[in-house]
Protein backbone atom coordinates (compact mmCIF):
# COMPACT_ATOMS: atom_id res chain seq x y z
CA UNK A 1 0.00 0.00 0.00
CA UNK A 2 2.68 2.18 0.68
CA UNK A 3 4.85 1.57 -2.07
CA UNK A 4 1.30 2.67 -4.45
CA UNK A 5 1.49 5.93 -2.40
CA UNK A 6 5.44 7.02 -3.08
CA UNK A 7 4.78 5.96 -6.92
CA UNK A 8 1.76 8.42 -6.91
CA UNK A 9 3.73 11.45 -5.10
CA UNK A 10 6.60 10.55 -8.13
CA UNK A 11 4.20 10.20 -10.53
CA UNK A 12 2.51 13.67 -9.21
CA UNK A 13 6.35 15.37 -9.03
CA UNK A 14 7.41 14.44 -12.38
CA UNK A 15 4.01 15.79 -13.95
CA UNK A 16 3.89 18.99 -11.77
CA UNK A 17 7.61 20.05 -13.18
CA UNK A 18 7.15 19.22 -16.60
CA UNK A 19 3.86 21.55 -16.52
CA UNK A 20 6.05 24.15 -14.50
CA UNK A 21 8.28 24.28 -17.17
CA UNK A 22 5.94 24.61 -19.99
CA UNK A 23 4.40 27.94 -21.13
CA UNK A 24 1.71 28.34 -22.89
CA UNK A 25 3.27 28.44 -26.60
CA UNK A 26 4.41 25.30 -25.95
CA UNK A 27 0.74 24.14 -26.77
CA UNK A 28 -0.78 24.79 -30.28
CA UNK A 29 -3.62 23.25 -31.05
CA UNK A 30 -5.16 22.51 -34.66
CA UNK A 31 -8.56 22.09 -36.04
CA UNK A 32 -9.32 21.23 -39.86
CA UNK A 33 -12.44 21.95 -41.50
CA UNK A 34 -13.07 20.24 -45.05
CA UNK A 35 -15.90 22.16 -47.11
CA UNK A 36 -18.24 18.82 -48.16
CA UNK A 37 -20.31 21.55 -49.91
CA UNK A 38 -20.92 23.54 -53.04
CA UNK A 39 -21.17 26.84 -51.30
CA UNK A 40 -18.59 28.91 -49.34
CA UNK A 41 -18.54 28.77 -46.31
CA UNK A 42 -17.05 31.01 -42.94
CA UNK A 43 -16.32 29.03 -39.20
CA UNK A 44 -16.21 30.96 -36.73
CA UNK A 45 -15.74 30.09 -32.97
CA UNK A 46 -19.67 29.06 -31.65
CA UNK A 47 -21.17 32.18 -29.44
CA UNK A 48 -21.28 29.74 -26.34
CA UNK A 49 -17.43 29.62 -26.64
CA UNK A 50 -17.15 33.51 -27.15
CA UNK A 51 -17.07 34.12 -23.44
CA UNK A 52 -14.60 32.03 -22.54
CA UNK A 53 -11.56 32.47 -25.25
CA UNK A 54 -8.84 35.13 -25.98
CA UNK A 55 -8.59 35.19 -29.30
CA UNK A 56 -11.12 34.78 -32.17
CA UNK A 57 -11.07 34.12 -35.67
CA UNK A 58 -13.14 33.57 -38.92
CA UNK A 59 -12.14 31.24 -41.62
CA UNK A 60 -13.16 31.35 -45.07
CA UNK A 61 -13.52 28.24 -46.95
CA UNK A 62 -13.85 27.52 -50.49
CA UNK A 63 -16.31 24.64 -51.49
CA UNK A 64 -14.50 21.26 -50.98
CA UNK A 65 -11.61 22.76 -49.51
CA UNK A 66 -9.64 22.13 -46.70
CA UNK A 67 -7.96 24.36 -44.05
CA UNK A 68 -7.28 24.64 -40.62
CA UNK A 69 -6.52 27.27 -37.68
CA UNK A 70 -4.11 26.77 -34.90
CA UNK A 71 -4.50 28.29 -31.82
CA UNK A 72 -3.23 28.30 -28.12
CA UNK A 73 -7.18 28.70 -27.42
CA UNK A 74 -9.39 25.53 -27.05
CA UNK A 75 -13.08 26.07 -29.19
CA UNK A 76 -14.73 23.03 -29.10
CA UNK A 77 -17.51 24.25 -30.17
CA UNK A 78 -17.94 25.84 -34.18
CA UNK A 79 -21.11 27.62 -35.93
CA UNK A 80 -20.33 27.75 -40.05
CA UNK A 81 -22.44 30.07 -42.18
CA UNK A 82 -22.83 31.05 -45.72
CA UNK A 83 -24.41 33.93 -47.40
CA UNK A 84 -24.76 31.99 -50.45
CA UNK A 85 -27.95 29.93 -49.25
CA UNK A 86 -30.92 29.50 -46.72
CA UNK A 87 -29.81 26.13 -46.22
CA UNK A 88 -28.45 25.20 -42.58
CA UNK A 89 -24.83 24.15 -41.90
CA UNK A 90 -23.15 22.06 -39.50
CA UNK A 91 -19.89 19.38 -39.01
CA UNK A 92 -19.12 16.09 -37.90
CA UNK A 93 -15.32 15.02 -36.66
CA UNK A 94 -14.29 12.44 -39.28
CA UNK A 95 -10.48 11.34 -38.93
CA UNK A 96 -9.38 14.34 -36.87
CA UNK A 97 -11.45 16.25 -39.77
CA UNK A 98 -14.63 18.89 -39.17
CA UNK A 99 -15.98 17.38 -42.10
CA UNK A 100 -18.40 20.51 -43.16
CA UNK A 101 -22.28 19.33 -44.72
CA UNK A 102 -25.51 21.02 -45.26
CA UNK A 103 -29.01 20.08 -44.88
CA UNK A 104 -32.79 22.43 -45.59
CA UNK A 105 -34.54 21.54 -42.20
CA UNK A 106 -33.32 19.92 -39.10
CA UNK A 107 -36.27 17.93 -38.88
CA UNK A 108 -39.25 17.06 -41.09
CA UNK A 109 -42.00 14.76 -40.49
CA UNK A 110 -43.61 13.46 -44.14
CA UNK A 111 -46.92 11.70 -44.35
CA UNK A 112 -47.75 10.23 -47.46
CA UNK A 113 -50.05 7.38 -48.25
CA UNK A 114 -53.00 6.52 -50.76
CA UNK A 115 -55.27 7.38 -48.01
CA UNK A 116 -57.08 10.89 -48.64
CA UNK A 117 -56.81 12.42 -45.08
CA UNK A 118 -54.71 11.57 -41.63
CA UNK A 119 -54.77 12.34 -38.18
CA UNK A 120 -51.28 13.18 -36.83
CA UNK A 121 -49.44 12.98 -33.65
CA UNK A 122 -45.96 13.93 -33.32
CA UNK A 123 -43.25 15.46 -30.66
CA UNK A 124 -42.13 18.78 -31.16
CA UNK A 125 -39.21 21.06 -31.30
CA UNK A 126 -39.46 21.52 -27.59
CA UNK A 127 -40.13 18.36 -26.70
CA UNK A 128 -44.30 18.82 -26.49
CA UNK A 129 -46.45 16.95 -28.53
CA UNK A 130 -48.48 17.97 -31.98
CA UNK A 131 -51.98 16.82 -32.88
CA UNK A 132 -53.51 17.66 -36.05
CA UNK A 133 -57.02 16.09 -37.25
CA UNK A 134 -58.30 15.44 -40.94
CA UNK A 135 -55.32 16.94 -42.60
CA UNK A 136 -55.25 16.13 -46.28
CA UNK A 137 -52.12 13.87 -47.65
CA UNK A 138 -49.66 13.98 -48.86
CA UNK A 139 -48.74 16.34 -45.61
CA UNK A 140 -45.13 17.48 -44.55
CA UNK A 141 -43.90 19.59 -41.18
CA UNK A 142 -40.52 21.31 -41.27
CA UNK A 143 -38.38 22.56 -38.03
CA UNK A 144 -35.43 24.24 -38.92
CA UNK A 145 -34.21 24.37 -34.94
CA UNK A 146 -35.29 21.02 -32.88
CA UNK A 147 -34.18 21.04 -29.62
CA UNK A 148 -35.14 17.37 -28.34
CA UNK A 149 -33.52 14.59 -28.81
CA UNK A 150 -36.14 12.26 -29.64
CA UNK A 151 -38.37 12.28 -32.60
CA UNK A 152 -41.84 10.56 -33.02
CA UNK A 153 -44.98 10.81 -35.38
CA UNK A 154 -47.85 9.00 -35.74
CA UNK A 155 -50.46 8.82 -38.33
CA UNK A 156 -53.97 7.00 -38.55
CA UNK A 157 -55.91 6.50 -41.88
CA UNK A 158 -58.84 8.67 -41.14
CA UNK A 159 -60.51 6.46 -43.96
CA UNK A 160 -62.42 3.09 -44.37
CA UNK A 161 -59.43 2.63 -47.09
CA UNK A 162 -56.30 2.72 -47.99
CA UNK A 163 -52.77 3.13 -46.36
CA UNK A 164 -50.69 5.96 -44.36
CA UNK A 165 -46.84 6.12 -44.41
CA UNK A 166 -44.72 8.51 -42.17
CA UNK A 167 -41.41 9.35 -42.62
CA UNK A 168 -38.72 11.00 -40.32
CA UNK A 169 -35.68 12.93 -41.51
CA UNK A 170 -33.19 14.35 -39.51
CA UNK A 171 -30.85 16.83 -41.33
CA UNK A 172 -32.52 15.69 -44.28
CA UNK A 173 -31.80 12.14 -43.94
CA UNK A 174 -34.30 9.46 -43.83
CA UNK A 175 -33.99 8.00 -39.61
CA UNK A 176 -37.43 6.12 -39.21
CA UNK A 177 -40.39 5.26 -41.45
CA UNK A 178 -43.55 2.84 -41.26
CA UNK A 179 -46.53 2.24 -43.34
CA UNK A 180 -49.96 0.64 -42.03
CA UNK A 181 -52.80 -0.21 -44.66
CA UNK A 182 -56.40 -0.78 -44.11
CA UNK A 183 -59.16 1.17 -42.59
CA UNK A 184 -58.15 3.25 -39.14
CA UNK A 185 -54.90 1.93 -39.40
CA UNK A 186 -51.91 3.75 -37.39
CA UNK A 187 -48.44 4.01 -39.02
CA UNK A 188 -45.58 5.00 -36.06
CA UNK A 189 -42.01 6.05 -36.49
CA UNK A 190 -39.88 7.29 -34.29
CA UNK A 191 -35.95 7.70 -33.52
Amino acid sequence: MRINYIKELICLFAIFTFLNGCSKDDFTYEDVFKNDTEFNVVVEPHQIVLDYIDETFKLEIKPYETKSIRSDEIYALFQVTSSETDKNFSYKLTNSTNVIYCYNFKVSYVISGTSEKANLTYSTPSGGTGQRSSISLPHRIDYDKFGDDFLYISAQNDTDRGSVKVEIYYEDRLVASDTANGAYSIATASK
